[in-house]
């Protein structure tokens, strides 16, 4: 499972680092993937990412 969230800050955090002429804080960025299992799959924090109530 991707955080849609985490890929979208970390994204536009990189861009506007690299538009700036920053460099970029790594060159390779974790965009908080997780595994999530028929296990784990209702753990609050998992649920806020499979289940998005806005």
């Amino acid at each position: 499972m991707q955080n849609p969230y985490a890929m979208g800050y970390l994204g536009v955090e990189s861009a506007y680092r690299l538009l700036t002429g920053k460099e970029p804080a790594a060159k390779r960025v974790d965009t908080a993937t997780t595994l999530v299992t028929r296990e784990n799959m209702y753990r609050p924090e998992y649920q806020k990412i499979l289940f998005r109530y806005e």
